[in-house]
């Protein structure tokens, strides 16, 4: 009968314990994070008319430029410092004359990139349409990769999109949609965009093309967005 008292008591005791430790833990203020994570699907559009195919490599510099803040009428820095892909999807159609024979191909390329022992995807994939048929491509970056990992806008290539039709005087378009996850680092300082705009509002914030082109000479305009610096 002792011997069950005090195992009573003492698992009374450690109850007691544990209530205590709980109601410290409550008690202490949890870090808060000062960085803002944003998801966003940011689509583009692009039309290749005269030739038979074009191949264009994306840095990650691009995405951090399609999301800018104007200080004045021409300078703009990027609203995120940081991101992270999650999808691309291309949607490829042909709109000339000769649609009804015309045949064409769209591959996203991931590239291969060794950044600190890091290494790209070096994945790629692709799809044929014939026409009014459009191809269609969706892929996700391997997981471990370089192009899965948060980074910054740096000069480091991303992805490729090649495109090759068998008319070459067609017009071919291009729709590109990236899922991208934003997010604020108030470790960095603001980061100036690649290039001026022009007839900015101080304090507002804008969307640009793909290629970090300016909306007067971007081919690769953002798409379903009112403000376009």
């Amino acid at each position: 009968m002792k011997g069950k008292r005090i195992q009573k008591k003492s698992s009374r005791a450690l109850e007691v314990l544990e209530d205590v430790a709980r109601e410290i833990h409550a008690q202490i203020m949890k870090p808060i994070s000062t960085d803002l994570t944003v998801f966003r699907t940011l689509r583009f559009n692009s039309v290749m008319t005269g030739v038979a195919s074009v191949s264009t490599a994306f840095q990650a510099i691009s995405i951090t430029n399609c999301m800018l803040v104007a200080t004045t009428a021409t300078a703009v820095t990027c609203l995120f410092e940081v991101f992270k892909i999650k999808e691309i999807r291309l949607r490829v159609f042909s709109s000339g004359s000769a649609t009804a024979t015309a045949g064409f191909t769209c591959t996203l390329t991931w590239n291969t990139g060794n950044v600190q022992s890091v290494m790209g995807d070096n994945r790629s994939v692709s799809c044929a349409g014939l026409g009014l048929t459009p191809a269609y491509v969706r892929s996700r970056p391997k997981k471990g990769s370089l192009q899965s990992m948060y980074q910054y806008g740096s000069t480091n290539y991303l992805f490729t999109i090649f495109t090759e039709q068998t008319i070459a005087a067609n017009e071919l378009n291009l729709m590109v949609e990236i899922d991208v996850l934003f997010r604020t680092n108030e470790q960095l300082s603001p980061v100036a965009a690649v290039n001026a705009g022009a007839g900015l509002t101080a304090g507002e914030w804008y969307y640009r093309g793909l290629d970090a082109q300016p909306k007067a000479t971007t081919a690769w305009p953002p798409v379903g967005v009112a403000n376009v610096a």
